[in-house]
């Protein structure tokens, strides 16, 4: 981003777009982050640490499907910056989950 665009934009991979007044500021990055999943994490651990009775519960079973689910498109993701020959419109799918591989693409850190 820093060699395509003046300070206050971002590229976008056409073009350089300008950063909003929200986005720009440091309260979306690195604060909300933080703010956000420091909460989320305390909530996950206090709530899926169970005692070896409740292993085969329902919710843990939830919890299992969840995560496996969640590993599935995180190889997806790596898949999708691998050196290989994807048709354009898989790689869009591909690419759309990003995300559970990098947190840090949910928000524009460029700016």
């Amino acid at each position: 981003a820093c060699e395509h665009c003046v300070e206050g934009y971002y590229w976008d991979g056409d073009r350089c777009s300008e950063c909003s007044s929200v986005e720009a500021t440091k309260l979306i990055y690195p604060i909300l982050p933080v703010v956000l999943l420091t909460p989320a994490m305390l909530i996950l651990y206090w709530s899926f640490g169970d005692h070896f009775p409740t292993w085969g519960s329902f919710q843990n079973a939830i919890a299992a499907v969840a995560f496996i689910t969640l590993n599935h498109y995180q190889v997806i993701s790596i898949l999708s910056g691998a050196n290989l020959a994807i048709p354009s419109t898989v790689k869009s799918v591909y690419d759309g989950f990003t995300f559970t591989t990098d947190a840090s693409s949910l928000f524009k850190v460029e700016c």
